[in-house]
């Protein structure tokens, strides 16, 4: 008899497992414990990805072409008529310095677009295991820090769209609301960058194609983007025929761009960018083959593969080490963390099936799991390492952020946005 002691002990300990998963939902002690910690992790999320630009020169001179996009915007300039850029009208939004215009406006997109992704990040968050999630805690304020160093905010647009692509897929179940901020969100981020404005159609075809003839969803999208589009050429004084004269020079300007503005890059960045690229691309076909059903996947992995290479592109097209090869490392640091998450695979859930069925697990999903944490730990360790070691614009910015912490620095920028 002592001998079957320990299988009792076990079965035992496996029913409690079973028993505190079951708990039910309505009892209030387990809805505090869970809401409590999601409020302040939305909150936390929320003040990272808050972007205001400085009124007061810094170490860094600002872009002219910042000054030009305020003014044109401010006077409504015609863009593909009398403007031609790779920016378009809402390009000012996500200047790095006040011009004087379009103070409300500037500050309602700040919140608006943090609070955007703020919610579309914390579900996925919750998909992926404790350590990588605890990895992305960490890693966000100091991700953030650097806009105030001249290192762009681009690699957070592009996220946004990867991730809102994604959550508004059928398997998502997305709802009115987020098919709908999804629209807003895609529509002012094509306005503000032609790169995103490729990105987001591409998402938006993604998303028709994978709801096929389900299409109330689709519908629903592209009626928001229709109707923010006309609201935002009505607001900013833009004819909306402009837009496709915008569209059409930005594909003038982006065919030539690598001609006349490319850029080689470093020895290291490029060294370690192809790293990069080959572990993130091992993680996405190696999670994606490993799936029993890996057909219903593809849409998933098109939006994941064309943040990439729009990504990869502008990080390495014009490699100016400080500023857009940083693009790509961030945007690659956070999709890796989420990678097996976008592609519909609940880490969580996996583990805890696991401790309750230990003995009949298939083995494949634990291999397929582990070979994705040693590929998402090799993005993570790849993307972060050059940023502490060679961009020194992110160390000053970092340094100087820390002395004083997050909210003092958010608190002097927010003073001088207001004086200013």
């Amino acid at each position: 008899m002592p001998e079957r002691e320990p299988e009792l002990l076990a079965s035992t300990s496996m029913a409690n497992i079973v028993a505190l998963r079951n708990i039910p939902e309505g009892q209030p002690a387990g809805q505090n414990s869970g809401v409590i910690p999601r409020i302040l992790a939305f909150a936390y999320i929320w003040f990272c990805l808050v972007k205001l630009p400085a009124t007061g020169l810094r170490d860094s001179l600002p872009q002219s072409w910042e000054a030009v996009l305020s003014y044109a915007a401010a006077h409504h300039l015609q863009w593909g008529r009398d403007i031609v850029f790779t920016f378009g009208p809402l390009g000012f939004l996500t200047s790095d310095y006040y011009w004087g215009n379009f103070f409300w406006p500037i500050v309602i997109w700040a919140g608006g677009f943090a609070f955007a992704l703020a919610a579309a990040l914390l579900p996925l968050l919750a998909r992926v295991p404790k350590v990588i999630r605890v990895c992305v805690y960490a890693a966000l304020p100091l991700l953030t820090v650097p806009t105030c160093a001249n290192l762009g905010f681009d690699c957070f647009y592009f996220l946004a769209i990867t991730l809102l692509g994604i959550l508004c897929l059928p398997a998502e179940r997305p709802g009115i609301l987020r098919l709908t901020t999804t629209g807003l969100v895609l529509t002012v981020l094509s306005l503000i960058k032609f790169t995103f404005c490729i990105y987001a159609v591409f998402a938006v075809l993604a998303i028709a194609t994978a709801n096929g003839k389900a299409w109330r969803n689709t519908a629903i999208l592209i009626g928001s983007s229709v109707l923010s589009l006309l609201g935002l050429c009505s607001w900013t004084g833009q004819n909306l025929w402009n837009v496709f004269l915008y569209v059409a020079g930005g594909t003038e300007i982006a065919a030539g761009y690598s001609a006349a503005m490319g850029l080689a890059p470093g020895v290291w960045d490029a060294r370690i960018g192809i790293a990069l690229l080959i572990l993130l691309l091992a993680l996405v076909f190696s999670t994606l083959l490993g799936s029993p059903n890996w057909r219903e996947r593809t849409h998933r992995v098109a939006i994941v593969c064309a943040g990439i290479f729009l990504a990869w592109k502008e990080g390495f097209v014009r490699a100016d080490a400080e500023t857009h090869v940083v693009v790509f490392l961030v945007y690659s640091f956070f999709l890796a963390a989420l990678l097996p998450a976008l592609l519909g695979f609940d880490w969580v859930a996996e583990e805890l099936n696991e401790r309750e069925n230990i003995l009949s697990a298939p083995v494949g999903n634990m291999l397929l799991r582990r070979r994705a944490s040693a590929l998402t730990f090799g993005c993570l360790f790849f993307s972060l390492t050059p940023l502490a070691i060679f961009k020194s614009d992110f160390k000053s910015a970092a340094e100087t952020d820390f002395d004083f912490s997050r909210i003092s620095y958010h608190r002097k920028r927010t003073n001088s946005f207001l004086s200013g």
